[in-house]
């Protein structure tokens, strides 16, 4: 049985697939043998490909659907450092792009939800 830990890095770099069926047993491939030519997506692109081809698979909600405002609200549990502050915005830029929104970030208390 392969860990999860060791096919999560190849899967999230496109080097890696579900096989074969086998009934209860999980197989994996490399995605070039099902597709001749098959070439991963860079970070962000695959993400908006991704989600814009599950929206209309399985919609019946379009990536227009949604709203184009987003809030993010992160409760970091230590003091962010400038690059951790500076890869948190780029993260929230990217969702904001998946989305079609625009976001705004806030760093604070998560004061809603069953969370809070």
């Amino acid at each position: 049985m392969i860990s999860a830990w060791y096919t999560a890095r190849p899967a999230h770099r496109g080097m890696l697939c579900f096989g074969p069926d086998r009934g209860r047993k999980v197989t994996y491939t490399n995605p070039h043998r099902w597709l001749p030519g098959f070439r991963p997506a860079r970070g962000d692109t695959a993400l908006r490909t991704l989600v814009t081809r599950y929206l209309h698979a399985y919609g019946p909600a379009t990536p227009q659907h949604f709203a184009r405002w987003l809030a993010i609200t992160v409760e970091p549990l230590r003091k962010l450092t400038g690059p951790q502050r500076r890869q948190l915005d780029d993260e929230a830029d990217l969702v904001a792009a998946v989305m079609g929104a625009t976001a705004t970030l806030t760093v604070g208390a998560v004061t809603v939800g069953p969370h809070a």
